[in-house]
């Protein structure tokens, strides 16, 4: 069987909501379980997410990122936006996660994979309703 090579873009240009003012109505509109962080902060810091994202996983330095998060996982086959599933909000395509660190890594940074950490969470300070992109082909 061919593989078509198939480039989805999720509408991240659609409701990006900037740290900040913005972000308490974003908690208060999504009542499917997404949420700014266990400790309710209305602002996002770097520092914040690693004390609330460290029980479930590791952070480690990247050379091409800096310090990244490396979830723990309980099996190898392992990659984002597994377990949880997509509601359509005000903002767009919303990821709601079940997984404890899915507040912060599905709303906030990035994720790449890298060759000896596996997947990685490369944070960032921007609240979007989802950040991905698919793409498929023969490799």
């Amino acid at each position: 069987m061919k593989l078509r090579r198939i480039a989805v873009s999720t509408a991240l240009t659609l409701g990006l909501v900037t740290v900040g003012a913005g972000a308490a109505r974003a908690q208060s509109s999504f009542a499917a379980g997404v949420h700014i962080g266990p400790s309710g902060r209305a602002s996002v810091d770097l520092a914040f997410f690693h004390s609330d994202l460290a029980p479930y996983g590791r952070w480690v330095d990247v050379a091409a990122y800096g310090r990244v998060f490396v979830p723990r996982h309980h099996h190898r086959h392992w990659r984002p936006y597994m377990y949880g599933h997509w509601v359509y909000t005000d903002y767009g395509w919303t990821w709601v996660s079940s997984e404890p660190f899915g507040w912060a890594t599905y709303h906030y940074g990035r994720w790449a994979y890298d060759p000896d950490y596996g997947w990685i969470w490369i944070p960032g300070t921007q609240w979007g309703p989802a950040w991905v992109d698919w793409q498929e082909s023969e490799d």
